[in-house]
């Protein structure tokens, strides 16, 4: 590494560590943002999914409520519970 001395006291070997230090540093950070990201998507799926078994429940739930009435409204004496 060539060493030229620099006003501030540092050289600029110094000054490259520094700068390919940073720019590790940043693609480091880069990489735990996409994985970040990944994950996002992932707890996203996961909520679309969730979100779409509570949809169908909520479809049976209402299609037994039908089918209580109806029985309900053919039953004889006390009704249905």
């Amino acid at each position: 590494m060539i060493w030229l001395p620099s006003p501030q006291g540092e050289g600029l070997g110094m000054r490259a560590n520094h700068v390919l230090n940073s720019a590790a540093v940043g693609n480091v950070l880069e990489v735990v943002g996409n994985v970040l990201e990944v994950v996002g998507n992932v707890v996203e799926a996961v909520g679309n999914v969730v979100e779409a078994v509570g949809n169908v429940l909520e479809v049976v739930g209402n299609v037994l409520e039908m089918v209580r009435n109806v029985a309900g409204a053919f039953h004889c004496g006390s009704p249905l519970p």
